[in-house]
């Protein structure tokens, strides 16, 4: 974790600074038949390891918008050589999704009750069914409980290019300072790891424009590596993966409703999420039906 010097500003660039749903906001999960029943029967939702997810652009987008953001002509820019040096090797060697000192877990949820392009990846069943479960999100987060060894974090994702270059450019600002009034080499080279840190965590929050339209908020949780120590993370197969994940526990009350998308068999569908919802526990759960007209 980042030293004392620089915990503050480590916090407020991966915390502080990125925008929250608001308190009594309902945040939604797509997922399919199979994952509906799954999280609502084990009352579990799965947080995955960031460099497995389906988007393998993701980490690298995020040093593209930075590449940009050293490219504009501001004087609140004006890098130290030495720090900027530094920097651009960092830029130059970010090619994959895997993280420099954290793992990061990722649980990905939707401002948006009823979107249309997330219902298109969860409908490949034979009905074109899909679901989602929406969230209390005060209550979901004050459920999660990580141990000392995981931070959580919980934000909408940015997708506008000038919130994006803004906040990196705090980032690379306020390390600039830190790097500069850092006293030894070493304290140098701690101030880089943690900016190292700070960008492998904002990479989970900056998106392509191009997916603006998922109004995406993203759980975050991580965990310092340490190879002489176990992971401590389960693992599920995908497509011949074994992917990491952590389980986070949620009380039923957190789930407010279950939407259904688009789907042919609307009336069955309501009727059996209404049973299970009975039959585990969501009583107090509404059904809703998505309001885009079919497509025949």
């Amino acid at each position: 974790m980042p030293c004392d010097s620089t915990d503050l500003l480590f916090r407020h660039i991966t915390q502080y600074f990125l925008p929250q749903p608001d308190e009594d906001a309902l945040i939604y999960h797509y997922t399919s038949p199979s994952g509906l029943k799954s999280i609502l029967q084990n009352k579990t939702l799965w947080v995955s390891d960031f460099a497995f997810l389906n988007d393998k652009s993701e980490n690298r987008y995020l040093y593209e918008v930075l590449g940009k953001t050293l490219k504009k002509p501001k004087p609140s820019l004006k890098l130290n050589a030495d720090f900027l040096c530094e920097l651009t090797t960092i830029l130059n060697h970010r090619t994959n999704n895997i993280p420099y000192n954290y793992y990061r877990y990722i649980c990905s949820f939707s401002s948006n009750p009823d979107s249309l392009s997330l219902w298109n990846y969860y409908t490949k069943t034979a009905t074109g069914a899909g679901y989602n479960i929406g969230f209390d999100w005060k209550l979901l987060l004050s459920s999660i409980s990580p141990s000392p060894e995981k931070e959580l974090r919980c934000s909408k994702v940015l997708y506008e290019p000038t919130e994006q270059m803004d906040l990196l450019e705090k980032a690379v600002v306020g390390y600039n300072s830190a790097y500069e009034s850092a006293p030894t080499a070493e304290e140098k080279c701690q101030v880089l790891s943690e900016l190292k840190s700070c960008l492998d965590i904002l990479s989970a929050y900056i998106k392509h424009p191009a997916f603006i339209n998922e109004e995406e908020v993203r759980i975050c949780i991580t965990q310092k590596r340490d190879a002489s120590l176990p992971r401590d993370a389960h693992y599920r197969e995908a497509n011949g993966i074994l992917v990491p994940y952590l389980s986070l526990n949620f009380p039923t009350d957190a789930v407010k409703c279950i939407d259904i998308s688009p789907t042919n068999e609307k009336e069955l569908s309501i009727h059996g999420i209404s049973s299970m919802l009975m039959d585990f526990g969501y009583s107090a759960a509404n059904v809703r039906s998505s309001e885009i007209p079919l497509r025949n």
